[in-house]
């Protein structure tokens, strides 16, 4: 690929070629903008698709480049991801993308090379957890009067991962992957 200076700025979507290949001209005043198509799938961790997942695509700057609601089958439409732009100065980089995933309260970030076309498949926990305070744990809104509180919860959730309580402002994890072994005693 050969860019002269009356070449301006070009784009280059979906195409593969030998980067090393590419020549600017002596002037050097145009880019050349790579682009991908990118799409996400967003399914739970059974494997069914989930629909109504709002999907934020950003550059490494982030600037939004997508902005999806999914469908049915839990897919994005196609959308159109910035790689990097190349002058006669040099590379600048786009990546690696954010992704940003939300359904309700649930939410998901994380970070995506995207240096070719593709489809981008999350497995995505858009339920709560369902939590409870029971006995002997003291009713919302109780006083005690001594220096400790019964406090005793029951967690129904498939896939946790961690388990933070917060006293008085300090975290106290009882669950994490740092976890060696846990018994349960009830009989």
């Amino acid at each position: 690929i050969y860019s002269d200076s009356n070449a301006f700025n070009n784009t280059l979507l979906n195409s593969t070629f030998n980067e090393s290949k590419i020549i600017f001209g002596s002037t050097g005043a145009n880019n050349l903008t790579i682009k991908w198509y990118a799409r996400v799938n967003v399914i739970n961790f059974n494997g069914t698709p989930i629909q109504g997942v709002l999907v934020n695509i950003s550059d490494v700057n982030n600037n939004l480049e997508s902005s999806q609601t999914t469908d049915t089958q839990g897919l994005t439409n196609w959308s159109v991801s910035t790689d990097k732009v190349k002058n006669l100065s040099g590379d600048t980089s786009y990546n690696n993308h954010i992704i940003n995933i939300s359904k309700g309260s649930s939410k998901f970030r994380f970070s995506y090379l995207i240096n070719q076309s593709m489809q981008i498949n999350v497995v995505f926990d858009a339920e709560n957890p369902l939590i409870s305070f029971v006995p002997p744990t003291h009713s919302n809104g109780n006083t005690t009067y001594e220096n400790w509180a019964p406090v005793n919860i029951s967690i129904n959730e498939s896939n946790l991962a961690n388990f933070i309580y917060n006293w008085n402002g300090t975290n106290y994890s009882f669950y994490d992957d740092s976890l060696v072994l846990m018994m349960n005693f009830n009989n």
